[in-house]
Order: C-alpha cells, then sequence, then structure tokens
C-alpha cells in the first residue's frame, strides 16, 4: 500500500499559493491526484483550461470558485467539480 508522507511530498509555491502534491502518478497513483492547495488572502487565480475532471473541497477559510465563468462563494466543507476541458 502506497502512503505518502506529508515531509515527502513536492511542493510548488507559484500565483500567491502553496500546491503540495500528495497523490499522483508519481507516487503510485494510475491517475488520481490529490493536491492540498493554501492560498493567500486576496488572491485572484490564474484562469487555465485543465485537461481532466477536478475536485475541490474547502477546509478552512472562504473561496469564490468560478468554474466556465460562473462563481460561486465557497465555504468549508463546501466543494465543487470541474468538468475535463472547463477553464
Amino acid at each position: 500500500m502506497p502512503v505518502i508522507r506529508s515531509a515527502d511530498a513536492q511542493v510548488h509555491e507559484v500565483h500567491n499559493a502553496r500546491f503540495t502534491s500528495l497523490v499522483r502518478p508519481g507516487t503510485g497513483s494510475a491517475e488520481l491526484c490529490v493536491w492540498q492547495t493554501e492560498v493567500r488572502a486576496d488572491s485572484v487565480g490564474v484562469p487555465h483550461r485543465i485537461l481532466g475532471e477536478e475536485a475541490f473541497v474547502v477546509l478552512s477559510g472562504e473561496v469564490t470558485m468560478t468554474i466556465d465563468g460562473e462563481s460561486t462563494p465557497m465555504k468549508p466543507g463546501d466543494a465543487a467539480v470541474a468538468p475535463a476541458g472547463s477553464m
């Protein structure tokens, strides 16, 4: 059973956010990815098109999620799904 220790996870800091790569093909999954993302307050995301379906769960704080031009405020416990090919 592959276990990814937080101390061994890859971390990327870009666009006022810290992305911690926990589960990905390089750590044992076939295609599933799980990232922990910490975003600085008052940051604005960089629009981008995603290749595969993505799911988001807010653990703390608040965020406005925009998928294909539709924006929705989210609070802890809320989740969103972005379909493959969406912005």
